[in-house]
């Protein structure tokens, strides 16, 4: 198993790989975990002392809507989006493998946790170009 290079790692916490290295990579990191995660978060630490990273969920999102994004991850695309159900709020999630929803009581609250569930189940994930908001409906569950 070959590791990514400090290079790859680094084009990936920047979100300027493309599509085929950043999901080889991730890949990659969802396999390795200790030694090449560990280099990874090393990286964007520094990233972060330097300056803002490029893409993330506070740039894809408008805090005062219900979110809806789509991310590029290594498993295929996966959509977050919430809905208002009545007087409740639902944060869904779906993709090739998996689909889920959880029922909040703000559509704040809906929100953080759709990005709380993404993280937590695709902790190597890095936005690219290809993540976005609001993606066409043909593209959708």
């Amino acid at each position: 198993m070959k590791h990514p290079s400090d290079e790859e790692l680094r084009g990936l916490a920047l979100g300027q790989l493309a599509t085929g290295d950043s999901i080889r990579v991730q890949r990659h990191l969802s396999r390795c975990h200790e030694a090449c995660l560990n280099r990874l978060i090393e990286i964007e630490l520094q990233l972060r002392l330097s300056g803002p990273l490029s893409l993330s969920h506070e740039v894809l999102c408008d805090p005062r809507r219900p979110l809806f994004l789509c991310h590029d991850t290594a498993d295929g695309l996966f959509y977050l989006r919430v809905e208002r159900q009545g007087r409740k709020w639902l944060a869904c999630h779906w993709g090739d493998q998996v689909e889920g929803i959880r029922e909040c009581r703000t559509m704040r609250e809906a929100n953080e946790r759709a990005i709380q569930d993404f993280r937590a189940m695709f902790p190597e994930h890095r936005c690219t170009a290809r993540c976005c908001a609001n993606p066409p409906l043909e593209t959708t569950r």
